[in-house]
């Protein structure tokens, strides 16, 4: 419970003065203090005890400027600093910080999750600070704060305090100017005489433009056509060969008070004196080799030196003019179209001509060709049953072991069965493996004892058209050992250990035993098996692994680990496994204090599922990309390389999903996105087409 040296230490930390109104009140077992000034400011003070004993008093001081609030679209450059006095409990494992857009609907944080609020932060115990940067601007926000100890016993909430963010007060950024940004200049081709003029801003924004510089926004007339979110576009007419041309662009953003640019952002281009007479040069044609037996459909695609329309067809010599098939994607330097209808051991001529967009344009007169053929069948008549090899397990299997895992592999796809009886047929078996049906199968046996040897007998049948059948047993044999295992397990392997990049903010904790046990850890060294609260979230193999969270930059991690195996053999010592977190550098102070308190989360994208059949819907998502932006997706071939990107926008919080039904020949394919705001480009990952 609370002290009375705890009330002298708030007076002393807050002087009363002839400006400001005091109450101090007592709710069950928090003691809360506010404070109200007349300046409009609220500050605040909270002290927390926990129940039970757990702790004893938390001292937390914040304090908050007010602003005008706005029910415009938010930017997200709003701040909050927070800090508090330490707790000095010894088992306080540290804080959670809960905050939203919306007040506190409750009290205890174990009755009602998130209570109102949007989200919650975790930080350290050794913490005494927290900075939210990237809040919506004009916005409110309510903060409460709970505490917790090593066993994950958490706190009620102190009392709340809110803040409304700092307004928008900064104009718009311009970038991505086109066709060019002064002093940069691009020539357009002879004889056009129109062409959008195009730019981007970090904002929502409307645009204007005018081809006198130093023009005001106010006095602008000319608004792009499309604006008002973070892309603008607008067409220019009039254009003649050999001028250049110069538009003078400034936004405003939808704050409350509206920011507008106040200098010129300049996007210059000019007209050529020469007419192109030239067709386009086409390269990079694909597909170019042959295509998996069973493909039915393939990408048509090739490249162009310069905009133009393109088209196919299956007949030599053909003129441009007279071609039927246009791609379906065309017009610009990248052209594709889908071929369907496609049959095994065929090659496919196809022949492609192009024309640009000139005044006068200009046609191909050769044949551009893509040629491609469709394997035949690699096994025409399969008379051969399947190979088993691999099987497992063999030998002497620990003392105590219950169940294992029966595997073997086979030459082809093939469902496997077994009998404990030698030279039963493959139709007579009634036990089939758990998984099966391709080349890796597996199934669980229980019901083992110590000192006794286990006979399998297994017999397998492929999926040919007249399936083959294994007429002879492939036996795994193995014994249980009588002898009772009285070793703790062996632990190594462990993971992560060194320095990690600053920003970190989780990480996964994994080491390895030489036997299945179950693992647990704790950040206090010398802590029994029994006395740990915090098991590993996949363990009871060989295999370990936990996610551990809160982390900040400039920090050293020290978690020990003790495991305990099947016959109730414990570590009696720690295996320690310890890292620590970069510190990260900046420019001031005050920016290297914050960024060890920021809770920074990676970008990331996934697959769901990982396997998917032909046919079936494909969902591939990202998140934490740059909010209202452009990420390019790059997907792989089934002959190699990759499609042209897919230009897709993210949502207010930075994420995407994508859902497409898969069509795709049988393989693995890769892809990955490229954020076009920042630059940065993702790992790629892999699924697989069955």
């Amino acid at each position: 419970m609370l002290e009375n040296n705890n009330m002298d230490k708030i007076k002393q930390v807050r002087p009363v003065d002839n400006l400001t109104d005091e109450t101090y009140s007592w709710w069950k077992k928090t003691f809360v203090f506010i404070k109200k000034t007349k300046v409009k400011t609220w500050q605040g003070a909270f002290a927390i005890a926990f129940f039970g004993g757990i702790a004893a008093a938390l001292i937390w001081a914040v304090s908050f400027e007010v602003g005008p609030f706005s029910s415009a679209a938010p930017k997200y450059t709003g701040t909050a600093d927070l800090s508090w006095d330490a707790n000095s409990e010894a088992d306080l494992a540290g804080y959670n910080i809960y905050y939203g857009t919306t007040a506190r609907t409750g009290n205890d944080p174990n009755a009602c999750t998130l209570c109102g609020y949007t989200d919650k932060v975790t930080v350290e115990a050794e913490d005494t600070s927290y900075s939210f940067s990237e809040l919506a601007n004009s916005q409110i926000y309510y903060f409460s704060i709970t505490a917790f100890d090593s066993s994950g016993n958490e706190s009620a909430f102190s009392n709340e305090v809110s803040k409304t963010t700092e307004a928008d007060i900064t104009a718009p950024v311009r970038s991505a100017g086109a066709p060019a940004v002064a002093p940069n200049s691009t020539t357009l081709d002879a004889g056009t005489t129109q062409t959008a003029i195009t730019l981007s801003t970090d904002e929502d924004a409307t645009c204007k433009y005018s081809v006198t510089s130093g023009t005001a926004y106010a006095s602008m007339t000319n608004t792009f056509s499309e604006t008002g979110g973070v892309d603008h576009s607008t067409t220019v007419s009039g254009l003649s060969n050999g001028q250049t041309y110069h538009y003078y662009v400034r936004c405003q953003d939808t704050a409350v008070s509206p920011n507008a640019n106040i200098d010129d952002y300049e996007i210059t281009f000019q007209i050529s004196s020469s007419a192109d007479t030239t067709a386009p040069v086409r390269s990079a044609g694909l597909p170019n080799s042959e295509l998996q037996a069973g493909t039915t459909s393939a990408v048509l695609s090739l490249e162009t030196n310069e905009n133009a329309d393109c088209k196919y067809g299956t007949v030599s010599n053909t003129a441009y003019a007279s071609i039927a098939s246009t791609f379906s994607t065309t017009g610009g330097t990248s052209h594709s179209a889908n071929i369907t209808g496609l049959s095994n051991g065929l090659t496919y001529n196809y022949y492609v001509r192009c024309r640009d967009k000139a005044g006068t344009p200009n046609a191909n007169t050769d044949d551009y060709t893509i040629t491609f053929s469709i394997g035949s069948d690699v096994v025409i008549d399969d008379k051969e049953a399947p190979v088993l090899s691999a099987g497992a397990p063999s030998g002497t299997l620990d003392s105590g072991t219950v169940q294992t895992n029966l595997t073997l592999s086979t030459s082809e796809e093939a469902t496997c069965k077994y009998s404990v009886k030698a030279g039963t047929a493959y139709a007579s078996m009634s036990n089939t493996f758990g998984t099966t049906g391709e080349t890796d199968h597996s199934t669980v046996v229980s019901g083992l004892s110590n000192g006794n040897t286990y006979h399998y007998y297994v017999r397998c049948q492929d999926e040919a058209e007249t399936p083959n059948v294994n007429t002879n047993d492939y036996e795994i044999t193995f014994s249980i050992s009588d002898v009772k295992d009285s070793t703790a397990p062996v632990r190594s392997n462990g993971d992560p250990s060194g320095s990690l990049s600053s920003g970190t903010n989780d990480v996964t904790i994994s080491l390895s035993t030489n036997e299945n046990a179950t693992c647990k850890l704790s950040s206090i060294t010398n802590t029994s098996f029994d006395s740990m609260a915090a098991s590993f979230s996949n363990t009871g193999g060989t295999s370990h692994s936990t996610n551990v969270s809160g982390l900040s930059s400039g920090n050293t991690y020290n978690y020990y680990v003790r495991c305990k195996d099947s016959e109730d053999n414990i570590n009696t010592d720690d295996y320690v496994i310890s890292f620590s977190v970069d510190k990260k550098s900046s420019d001031s102070k005050k920016d290297k204090k914050s960024s060890s308190k920021k809770t920074v989360k990676k970008r990331e994208i996934k697959n769901s599922p990982k396997t998917v059949s032909r046919g079936k819907i494909l969902i591939q998502s990202g998140k934490r990309f740059s909010k209202s932006s452009n990420v390019a997706l790059y997907f792989s071939r089934p002959t190699g390389g990759y499609y042209p990107p897919q230009i897709i926008k993210t949502n207010n919080k930075g994420n995407f999903t994508i859902a497409y039904k898969v069509n795709k020949p049988q393989g693995k394919y890769g892809w990955y996105a490229v954020d076009l705001k920042s630059g940065w480009k993702s790992k790629t990952i892999t699924y697989r087409v069955r």
